[in-house]
């Protein structure tokens, strides 16, 4: 213990053993939206890509919030509601039996491939990361733990563009 006593000791100690753990704020900073944008986002760019299969997810966030046949207001969507709702569907709609896909029905893999490529589209590129998180990711020794629980892969972006490698 009179190491930990020892401020020059007790810095030492600190940097050989952090621990980093990064929550969705992380990303918010570079542009990448949080849940609630991140599915307006995904579903306006579903809409237009994939507008048969969208319909019918629109019609179940219609139903998941008990909202009228007019336009689906996303403000009131939850996300996980959402997703809790498509489950319930899916296994309404198949009873445990054969299912589209063993991976889900072709709503939710659609609803997952548009928010992946939206988290996608608005991660920046190794040349466009805020510095913010260059500095970041410049001071992470090799000994540090970071605990992502992000869907993006703005970390592993940043640690390329300051040469840090990374398991």
């Amino acid at each position: 213990m009179a190491a930990l006593d020892d401020p020059h000791l007790f810095a030492q100690y600190v940097k050989r053993n952090r621990v980093f753990i990064l929550g969705a704020g992380f990303s918010a900073g570079a542009g990448i939206p949080l849940t609630e944008g991140l599915l307006a986002n995904a579903m306006k760019k579903f809409s237009v890509e994939c507008p048969g299969i969208y319909s019918r997810v629109e019609n179940c966030a219609k139903e998941s919030i008990c909202a009228p046949d007019d336009d689906l207001d996303l403000s009131r969507v939850s996300f996980s509601e959402l997703c809790t709702f498509l489950e319930f569907i899916e296994l309404r709609e198949y009873g445990g039996g054969e299912r589209w896909c063993e991976n889900g029905s072709r709503e939710k893999l659609a609803l997952r491939f548009y928010l992946a490529k939206t988290i996608a589209e608005q991660t920046p590129i190794i040349g466009s990361v805020p510095q913010l998180y260059l500095d970041f990711a410049a001071q992470l020794h090799e000994r540090d733990i970071v605990i992502s629980l992000n869907w993006d892969g703005l970390l592993e972006v940043t640690l390329e563009a300051v040469g840090k490698t990374y398991t």
